[in-house]
């Protein structure tokens, strides 16, 4: 994957259509549910920067990122607790 485009480049190389925004957003929650909280940050970021009129989807967005603050938070302690670094 060039770039942060996550594979949405079309034939002639563009991203277009109405779909793009809702590919963007479940790419982040599919990384999450895969545990890899990085790519998903990326494709949230991602959403953020190409798309900051999507008022719908931007609201799902921030609630994800949030969550993935809450878990990257959680474990830091868990591994302190543990003594885990």
């Amino acid at each position: 994957m060039a770039g942060d485009d996550h594979g949405l480049r079309g034939a002639r190389g563009a991203t277009a259509g109405r779909w793009v925004p809702a590919a963007y957003y479940h790419i982040g929650l599919s990384y999450a549910a895969l545990g890899d909280h990085d790519r998903a940050r990326e494709a949230f970021e991602s959403f953020r920067r190409k798309f900051p009129r999507e008022e719908t989807l931007s609201r799902n967005v921030a609630e994800q990122l949030a969550l993935l603050d809450a878990q990257v938070s959680l474990l830091e302690r868990l591994r302190k607790w543990l003594g885990i670094r």
